[in-house]
This record gives C-alpha cells, structure tokens and sequence, in this order.
C-alpha cells in the first residue's frame, strides 16, 4: 500500500529550468518501482519498495497500481 509521504526528487540533471517538475503533472509518472508527481512547485518521488508503480483509476500513479492509463497518458517517466 502507498502509506509514505514521499520525498523531494533529486534529478540529478544539473539543468536549470523554469519548470521545477521537469513537465511532470501533479498525477505523476513511473520509472521503475519509483514514482514521481509535481507537488506544491516541487517534483517529489516515493520508492515503491518491491510494489509496481501503475496507474490507479481517479488516482493517478500509485504503487501496486494496476489500471490501464488513459489514451495519451504517458505515465511513464520521461528520461530525466
């Protein structure tokens, strides 16, 4: 189950942008068991810790996640 908080996303990319969620939206998006959404100005990631992370229908992006993501909805993360 997604209990955690998560955490504030270290991307590593070392590029200054106006967008500090790098275009992720607020429903987030998956890399691996990790998932990352846009909160509050700030991209935040959350380890699934051996959970898929998938799509919840009304949800978006959570771990264990196992709906189908609308038509267009790139849930999974862009390479960042």
């Amino acid at each position: 189950a997604d209990t955690g908080t998560g955490s504030q996303a270290d991307t590593g990319t070392g590029v200054d942008t106006d967008d500090p969620c790098l275009g992720i939206t607020a429903e987030g998006c998956c890399d691996g068991e990790v998932m990352y959404w846009c909160f509050d100005g700030g991209l935040m990631s959350y380890d699934c810790n051996g959970y898929p992370c998938g799509w919840k229908n009304g949800l978006g992006v959570k771990c264990n996640g196992k709906n189908t993501p609308p038509d267009g909805y790139p849930f999974e993360c862009p390479s960042m």
